[in-house]
């Protein structure tokens, strides 16, 4: 299931980072930061991820205070040259598994022009590969090929009236082109028609989740409950609704009864922490609350928001050398991460760090400079899903910051969208050839 966003309101950072990154949270809906969200995470299947140890049950009196955080990433071109070798030394008798594989690794790197021609070359060999078909959806929805991407969920729901993932595929095109009611009308008949399983209806609860429709969002996670195996999971979707939408009374109990069946599960012990963390809560216990995400830690030791609120405890009870550890272990996940070099630079000055203090908020006006920066060109693909003039400067700033995996994904939507653009092509081909690439094949080329 996919992360939940239940912490974002908690984050202790001054209102005009706020105001971004709520902007920002608005604009994941949409087509683009999808992709450039997955192309961040997934880039890490390359690289060494950092070890993180748990940090959280220590004696403040005995922590260690960290003086040396992660510094800012410089870029991500190195593994994105190790992830498109991967994809463009396929011998060409690779086996179909391969195929599949390498087309998945594509799509979630933002690599679209390829995810589409691996998709299309399982289909030239089984021209009814469902994986494959999903695949190639997905790469022509984010590529702005609305149409296209239409057409291939509809066929899919001519031939399987109860393919939850045509009718998820169909309304996620529909909000991406700017069709929000269409987009909404398609989620109900997934939930109505598609298939009745516990894992296909929790999908299309958490994107009712995600676009704020808390009482179908709920609704559906109920029906999710009924639905056979993975009901757990369905348990889990319906707590994280409950707690989002601002319903805690209701979510502790679900919380509370997911722990009576498995009370190691990590994220259960998160969710309910932050929970009872809550000052709107009607029962807070911040003892308590402490003690759950403690637990958790031992349990996901790299789920971020776990070092996120256990931070913001351990300064309401002034253990601020824990809370520094906690800063730095969320760092250490993302060193891109505004709450941690916030809460970090005003820990250091709690502490009487000066120096410190000074250098953790100058990284973080830095990045809050750039982040609303990115929302803003964001905002004008959101606003204008088919205009490639908005994905090349998209582009241009995303390759300037460093992220060249998100601006290679940029680069080829506007490259497909204006296909006899001399600039936008001129850029594109520069972009490849900062690499030593050469422009792979696509039908806009």
């Amino acid at each position: 299931m996919a992360k939940n966003r239940i912490l974002e309101s908690m984050k202790d950072k001054p209102s005009s980072a706020s105001r971004s990154r709520t902007a920002a949270r608005g604009i994941l809906l949409g087509l683009l930061l999808l992709g450039v969200l997955i192309v961040r995470l997934l880039l890490q299947k390359y690289i060494s991820s950092p070890s993180v140890s748990p940090v959280l049950a220590m004696d403040d009196s005995k922590a260690e205070l960290p003086v040396a955080p992660p510094p800012l990433p410089s870029d991500n071109a190195a593994s994105l040259r190790i992830a498109h070798a991967s994809l463009y030394t396929l011998p060409p008798t690779a086996s179909l598994q391969a195929l599949e594989g390498a087309a998945s690794t594509a799509l979630d790197i933002g690599d679209l022009w390829r995810a589409e021609a691996l998709a299309l070359a399982i289909l030239q060999r089984v021209p009814g590969d469902r994986s494959a078909r999903l695949v190639l959806g997905e790469s022509l929805r984010r590529e702005a090929r609305f149409g296209e991407a239409q057409r291939l969920y509809l066929n899919l729901l001519q031939e399987h009236h109860d393919d939850s993932d045509a009718y998820l595929g169909l309304a996620d095109t529909a909000f991406a082109a700017h069709r929000r009611p269409e987009a909404f009308r398609w989620l109900a008949k997934g939930v109505d028609k598609g298939a009745q399983t516990a894992l296909s209806l929790s999908t299309l609860a958490h994107r009712y989740q995600d676009w704020k429709d808390f009482p179908k969002a709920e609704a559906t996670a109920r029906k999710a409950i009924q639905g056979g195996p993975g009901v757990m999971n369905a348990y889990l979707q319906l707590a994280s609704i409950q707690v989002e939408s601002g319903a805690l009374d209701a979510g502790y109990q679900t919380l509370e009864s997911i722990l009576r069946r498995d009370p190691s599960n990590g994220l259960a012990n998160r969710l309910l922490g932050v929970t009872l963390m809550n000052a709107t809560f009607s029962h807070p216990d911040i003892n308590r609350a402490r003690s759950l995400l403690e637990k958790a830690v031992d349990i996901n030791p790299k789920d971020q928001d776990i070092y996120r609120a256990a931070a913001i405890i351990y300064r309401q009870q002034h253990l601020y050398r824990l809370a520094a550890q906690a800063y730095d272990a969320l760092l250490m996940l993302n060193p891109a991460s505004l709450d941690a070099r916030y809460g970090l630079g005003q820990v250091y000055a709690l502490l009487g760090k000066t120096d410190l203090s000074t250098q953790q908020l100058a990284l973080y006006k830095q990045l809050d400079a750039r982040n609303r920066r990115y929302t803003r060109l964001s905002e004008e693909v959101t606003h204008h899903p088919t205009e490639a003039k908005s994905y090349a400067a998209l582009a241009r700033f995303l390759a300037s910051s460093g992220d060249y995996a998100g601006a290679m994904t940029q680069y080829q939507i506007a490259a497909g969208l204006a296909p006899k653009e001399a600039s936008i092509q001129t850029a594109l081909k520069q972009f490849y050839a900062h690499f030593g690439w050469g422009l792979p094949e696509h039908k806009s080329q």
